[in-house]
């Protein structure tokens, strides 16, 4: 198991009641803590199997934090378009899409359009853009190819 403060552990599993195992481990640390379950058995006709799941905990003390709000300040999709153009012109960001076969230029058309719209009507919330929020405030290059096809279908059903 991995603890908040990215430290490690051992938790045994006992077995409490056939093919049941379980244990008790004591919170101690506010964050989220990871485990890696890992089950090596036998079959009841005795084939061996391994089986492994990734499991997560969270453990939150005194306020509840909500979580961002996305795609409805139209102040930070102002602040948005200034990053998105700012970095869509870095040298480093084109050759990265290249090198993953994405066309910065589509790219760069979708974002174009998405802040031209959110100027000309602001405090409007457009699903396009409320995708694109997310994909920045929890970001993972593999839903850059499904925000660009998103994008670019919307940009086709205007035309």
């Amino acid at each position: 198991m991995e603890y908040p403060d990215h430290t490690h552990g051992m938790v045994s599993l006992t077995e409490t009641q056939p093919g049941i195992f379980g244990a008790t481990l004591v919170g101690n640390m506010p964050g989220i803590y990871r485990f890696n379950i890992v089950a090596k058995g036998v079959t009841y006709k005795g084939a061996p199997f391994t089986r492994e799941q990734i499991l997560n905990a969270a453990i939150f003390r005194g306020q509840v934090v909500p979580p961002p709000r996305v795609g409805t300040d139209p102040t930070r999709d102002e602040q948005l378009c200034r990053l998105l153009e700012c970095l869509l012109k870095e040298d480093s960001l084109q050759k990265f899409f290249k090198q993953h076969g994405l066309d910065i230029d589509s790219i760069a058309k979708c974002v174009h359009g998405f802040c031209r719209e959110r100027v000309r009507t602001p405090g409007r919330s457009i699903s396009p853009g409320r995708a694109l929020s997310e994909v920045l405030a929890n970001p993972r290059w593999s839903d850059i190819p499904g925000l660009v096809d998103s994008l670019r279908k919307r940009g086709t059903d205007r035309n």
